[in-house]
């Protein structure tokens, strides 16, 4: 094998080297002392008998051409077919570790025709000398096996697993990184005071990014349920969570601008008192339960407004939105971990 080119959207791979094939000719054996000395030649692959081969895996020709290639034959009745090129192959991607992924991609051989009773197919395993390096995947193993179906005929098959392993590092500084930057952004957008004309349109804009950054995605993996990439699931969550963030941002401006005259109620104060600090509660206990609190200083209750209830709720919410994404960015983390080491 020569080079390889992986294909995630369409779930394919295609591959570029040769196969080398070997079987004894009883019919092409000779004493080179009565021709010569000459102990091999070489011929167009035509004009000889070839093994009924075929990819059963292939996307397209699945046979061994034989157009431009030659075989070689040696006196001891060895000959040698090596069919070359490129193509195509099916393989089942599992992206669910997505950009820290290991595939397995499996290149299936069968006799057409040809049972265990006339041809019997020993297995060699998969050599990548002279292979060229991809800038994607890193070949880390391969491995090879014949099985026999369990018809009359026997046809045999030839199944070689290709291991390879996915290099992150493009994905992690040119994905999860501005994702990572883009889940922060989100939690600014409660820390832009409600004056500023601009928390609305940040709210907005950042969600919008979410939502390019799953198509993104979409454009990078194949359109599977078999097989759903943590990353998008961390995205779709994060997107959620952008869009609370809208929803919370539009009643935060609709309190910011409530009327001065409006009767800010008892849970507004608490929650100004809860967020600011600035409160402490005299409670009074009766068994089990706390009667409602009430605030030690009553100047501070006249001076409430609602741009200040507006300000806890940013901060109540900005609370609570960290908490969630720190909560997301370790929970899928621990199951990228847990998974690609288990």
């Amino acid at each position: 094998m020569l080079s390889i080119l992986q294909d995630d959207k369409e779930g394919t791979i295609t591959v570029s080297g040769w196969v080398d094939i070997y079987w004894k000719d009883e019919y092409m054996c000779w004493e080179p002392s009565d021709y010569g000395n000459i102990s091999f030649f070489i011929a167009p692959a035509e004009k000889f008998w070839r093994p009924d081969l075929a990819f059963n895996s292939a996307i397209g020709e699945r046979f061994f051409s034989t157009k431009d290639q030659l075989m070689s034959v040696t006196s001891d009745c060895t000959v040698n077919f090596a069919p070359g090129g490129r193509s195509t192959h099916s393989c089942d991607l599992d992206m669910t570790l997505f950009p820290f992924d290991t595939q397995h991609c499996k290149f299936v051989v069968l006799t057409w025709f040809s049972g265990v009773a006339s041809m019997r197919l020993e297995s060699l395993n998969l050599t990548f000398d002279g292979a060229t390096g991809n800038e994607v995947w890193r070949i880390i193993g391969s491995e090879s096996s014949v099985s026999t179906d369990g018809t009359v005929w026997g046809y045999q098959t030839i199944t070689f697993t290709l291991h390879m392993k996915r290099k992150p590092l493009y994905y992690i500084l040119y994905v999860v990184f501005p994702l990572l930057m883009l889940a922060l952004l989100n939690l600014m957008v409660f820390r832009l005071p409600p004056e500023a004309d601009e928390k609305m349109s940040l709210a907005i804009t950042v969600l919008l990014a979410f939502s390019i950054w799953l198509l993104m995605l979409n454009d990078l993996t194949p359109r599977s349920s078999d097989s759903i990439p943590i990353l998008g699931i961390f995205i779709i969550a994060i997107m959620f969570l952008s869009a609370m963030s809208a929803i919370v941002t539009v009643h935060v401006l609709r309190i910011h601008h409530y009327d001065k005259t409006r009767v800010i109620p008892q849970w507004a104060i608490r929650l100004v008192g809860m967020c600011s600090m600035k409160w402490s509660c005299k409670c009074t206990r009766k068994g089990n339960q706390v009667k409602n609190a009430i605030p030690i200083n009553d100047k501070d209750e006249e001076t409430m407004t609602w741009p200040k209830v507006a300000e806890a709720v940013d901060s109540l919410a900005f609370n609570t939105m960290l908490m969630l994404t720190v909560l997301m960015v370790v929970t899928c983390s621990f199951s990228v971990l847990i998974m690609k080491f288990q």
